[in-house]
């Protein structure tokens, strides 16, 4: 999500950076609680989490608006892996206002040290929340890192998602929503399997894909049960056209 796309003009302060990531806090706030939720998996999620001294939450990069509300931070540390650019900042301050820690760096960007920073935090007992499509896309296509990751700690790795029936989709890379407050939306929760640390090369590559399909396939029964057509998967091929900035 660009911070040029939600805030215009932009306010490059930071003192402008802090006061609009409060804001934007304020009302995706608003818009969770004055809206009427369905909750599948929830009981199983905090089962998970108890049982559990670190983990790995997917969500696709379109949906992190509600990222906050989807994972108990109180009782169970999370930090969501952002790019180290200024809109990817923009949003970890947003998301501290919600109880969310950030770790910076990227696939695209100094990718090794973003990921064993993931792996460091996960040892320390913090679950590692991913949006495995960003920074910059292609939309909805599972990159390498929460695969490496997953076989580097043999944390488990689950799934967030979430649809509403009233929202605003934005003209990004990854087709971002906005949800829309006074609404009746539906957020899951699902653990998936795990890999071995000793998984062959092609193991490894059919989780991934395993991975990519779960992910998308609960995204889109969601959206369906809201009464939308799911958002389509971009081309993996497709070489992103935003470039220059990402979060």
């Amino acid at each position: 999500m660009r911070l040029s796309t939600v805030t215009k003009p932009i306010v490059r302060s930071k003192a402008g950076h802090a006061i609009i990531a409060w804001l934007l806090s304020v009302y995706i706030r608003f818009v969770y609680l004055t809206t009427r939720w369905t909750f599948i998996g929830f009981e199983e999620r905090d089962r998970f989490a108890k049982k559990h001294d670190t983990g790995i939450v997917l969500q696709w990069h379109n949906r992190i608006a509600l990222v906050g509300f989807g994972w108990d931070a109180r009782k169970h540390p999370i930090s969501l892996l952002v790019s180290g650019h200024p809109d990817g900042r923009f949003v970890s301050a947003t998301l501290a206002h919600l109880g969310m820690g950030g770790i910076f760096g990227s696939s695209s960007k100094g990718g090794a040290a973003a990921l064993l920073q993931c792996i460091k935090t996960a040892k320390r007992g913090i679950f590692i929340g991913l949006t495995p499509d960003g920074p910059r896309g292609p939309r909805m296509r599972m990159k390498d890192g929460p695969v490496v990751i997953a076989k580097k700690t043999g944390a488990p790795v689950s799934l967030l998602a979430y649809s509403v029936k009233k929202r605003k989709i934005l003209k990004t890379w990854d087709r971002f929503i906005l949800p829309k407050p006074f609404n009746e939306g539906v957020l899951m929760w699902r653990e998936l399997d795990g890999i071995s640390k000793d998984a062959t090369d092609e193991e490894t590559i059919a989780y991934k894909q395993y991975l990519e399909d779960e992910l998308t396939k609960a995204t889109n029964e969601l959206d369906i049960m809201m009464g939308h057509e799911p958002i389509e998967a971009a081309d993996p091929n497709e070489i992103p056209k935003n470039k220059k900035r990402a979060s």
